[in-house]
Parts: structure tokens; C-alpha cells; sequence
């Protein structure tokens, strides 16, 4: 199975996947992992998914590497009083090992939302943003596991214009957000990935952690996905 790192994104504070293969993967399950954690996974193929977005199955954390034990080399022969011998008898033995710094992790190419709130310009677009503000407001988000209702909204949900640009908005407001009164949190799902149609989904997610060793070890588990708003044309 391919194998990577998880990491938070500095600027989104989702949680990645570094890939052995330079792709940034997210958790198709919408697992809840540490940072810093070797996993193993599957690659989930997704037709028509926007640029820089790939996603994963069965996640687990990679098993250990089996520990390399390192043999002492005997000392080199020395001339005569401790002078050292010429090249041409002591060449030949293998060369030093030298550690080379690990480069520099680049985050995903995702759009930056900056230090500034997006600004959403056209007006049929603030009508939406707001209109799914005040569901999400609305909603009973503990009340239900795994499914609940739909708004329709008139901006085109693709990958371009101003539905990216709705989407970003909202992705910025709720993502990974304590929501009011409860112990969960929001999750802004993909645009374009919702059932092979147009749109995304807003969800309420636990964060399950169990911890091993006495305290010394955080094993991340599967978290638990409550009342899912469908944002749909």
C-alpha cells in the first residue's frame, strides 16, 4: 500500500496526507488524524475532481520499519609511531555516511484564503452565502447520524466562478469549527464530489481519539458523522 504523512495545512487547518508520491491526499472517510502520523492507504480514483484534490481509502497507521543494526568498522591500519598510511593502501573502504536534511514540506497548491475574510462581490452569491449561514444556524446538528436535508441555491456549484467562490466562503466560515452546544464540529465536504453531481456538503463530526501506554500514545480512530446539510442546484 502507498504510504505518507499526515500534516495540517497552515493556512486551510485541514488535515493532509503527504504522499510518497508528492500528492497531498485527504481522507475520503473524513478520518480525524494527528499530525506527524506514517499511515498507509488506498487510492481513491475520483473522475472529474479539481485540480490538486486527491482523496483516500482505508487509512491506517504504517507499521514500523524494522530497525537497522550497525556494524562497527575495525580501525584502519596506522604507520609507523601513529602517522597515518598513504591513500594507496588504506582507499577502498566504503565512504562516510553523510545525512542529507529532509527538503522542506510544501503545502497542497489550494487556493490561500489569506488574513482577510473572502470578499464575495456579486450579489446573487451573498444571497446564497447567507442563505446557508442561516441553515446552518438553524439546524439541530447532534440530532441526527449520517444524513438530513437539502438547500438549493441558485450559483452554479462547479470548480470555476462564483461557485468556487461560494464554496471557499463557506469552507473558511465552517470548516473544522466547534459548532454551538455540542461537542462536534463542522465539515465543508468537496464541490463537485457530492453523488457525481454538482454541490457539496456541510456535516457535523465528532473528533475520536483513543489514548494508549498510559497516556504516552494518541491512536486517532474513525470519527462519527452526525446531521449532513446537502448545499445543491
Amino acid at each position: 500500500m502507498p504510504k505518507g504523512t499526515t500534516f495540517i495545512h497552515p493556512t486551510l487547518r485541514n488535515i493532509f496526507i503527504l504522499g510518497e508520491d508528492g500528492n497531498y491526499y485527504q481522507d475520503w472517510d473524513d478520518g480525524d488524524w494527528e499530525p506527524g502520523i506514517e499511515v498507509v492507504y488506498q487510492i481513491r480514483p475520483t473522475p472529474g475532481a479539481p485540480p490538486g484534490f486527491y482523496f483516500v481509502d482505508s487509512v491506517e497507521i504504517a507499521p514500523p520499519e524494522p530497525k537497522v543494526v550497525k556494524v562497527e568498522e575495525p580501525p584502519k591500519p596506522q604507520g609507523i609511531w601513529g602517522a597515518k598510511l598513504p591513500d594507496a593502501i588504506t582507499k577502498g573502504g566504503p565512504p562516510p555516511q553523510v545525512n542529507v536534511a529532509p527538503k522542506l514540506v510544501t503545502p497542497p497548491a489550494l487556493p490561500n484564503p489569506g488574513a482577510q475574510p473572502r470578499e464575495l462581490r456579486n450579489r446573487k452569491t451573498r444571497e446564497d452565502f447567507e442563505a446557508i449561514a442561516k441553515k446552518v444556524d438553524e439546524l439541530e446538528w447532534d440530532r441526527q447520524k449520517g444524513y438530513g436535508p437539502s438547500l438549493q441555491v441558485e450559483t452554479p456549484l462547479k470548480w470555476e466562478g462564483e461557485g468556487r467562490e461560494l464554496y471557499l466562503k463557506v469552507h473558511e466560515e465552517f470548516q473544522d469549527q466547534p459548532i454551538p452546544g455540542t461537542r462536534l464540529f463542522y465539515y465543508v465536504g468537496t464541490i463537485g464530489i457530492n453523488f457525481g453531481k454538482g454541490g457539496f456538503r456541510i456535516s457535523a463530526h465528532s473528533k475520536v481519539r483513543v489514548v494508549q501506554n498510559g497516556g504516552k500514545k494518541v491512536v486517532p480512530q474513525k470519527c462519527v458523522t452526525y446531521t449532513v446539510l446537502h448545499i445543491e442546484n
